[in-house]
């Protein structure tokens, strides 16, 4: 869902509005009033009358990338080393209209960790459901800007107890790897097997460790 502010007194679906002359800055959002740091948020910045190539945007402890040159469109990623709970989105013309509004920076929300069709660390699946799993699958969470295309696992460890010692293999994307499948053939019923070390990479290039798993066979 997306919602518009529009800057001053409250209206609809969080919108709010501030008259400026016979302009007004419009900011559409994924949420209301809210970034997440080290993401791309994607924010659309509209103010009537005025083309987008002539606006020109302040947003300090951001990184503003805009989608193309023509369009209104932008790229907002929060710079993750600069702890800041802020950020300030100010937008002016050479004609002199200029707006600010400003945004909470929070966390992203996690991304759901799947392996053979558990997740969190109490889950249950049979042996040959383990066996026949292919990877390790990571879901947007609910009520959230991501999408599935969003970001990807670009690693996880795998390890279970084999022949009374524990065995770790990793992998280098999100798919089981030979070595990994070779453990899961002496997997007995109540042993468990752990998802740990999962590296998300988002598509800006920015890269995430996510809870894992703990899987007991059944």
């Amino acid at each position: 869902m997306c919602l518009s502010l529009v800057l001053g007194h409250a209206q609809k679906k969080g919108s709010f509005k501030l008259r400026k002359l016979d302009k007004h800055l419009v900011v559409n959002v994924a949420r209301t009033n809210i970034l997440y740091s080290g993401i791309d948020n994607h924010l659309e910045i509209m103010v009537n009358g005025v083309d987008p190539s002539l606006y020109k945007i302040k947003a300090p402890g951001a990184k503003v990338n805009k989608v193309d040159s023509a369009s209104s469109k932008y790229f907002f990623n929060v710079i993750p080393d600069e702890k800041i709970d802020y950020v300030k989105l100010e937008v002016s013309t050479k004609s002199g209209y200029k707006q600010s509004i400003e945004f909470n920076v929070i966390q992203p929300p996690e991304p759901a960790i799947y392996f053979a069709g558990v997740t969190g660390n109490k889950g249950k699946a049979s042996i040959s459901k383990i066996k026949a799993a292919i990877g390790v699958l990571a879901s947007p969470p609910s009520c959230s800007m991501f999408g599935e295309n969003d970001f990807k696992v670009a690693s996880f460890s795998l390890s279970i107890k084999y022949k009374g010692d524990l065995v770790e293999k990793k992998s280098l994307g999100n798919r089981i790897t030979p070595a990994q499948s070779a453990i899961l053939q002496g997997l007995q019923k109540g042993s468990k097997v752990y998802i740990e070390d999962v590296v998300l990479e988002f598509k800006n290039g920015q890269k995430r460790t996510a809870k894992g798993v703990v899987v007991r066979a059944t």
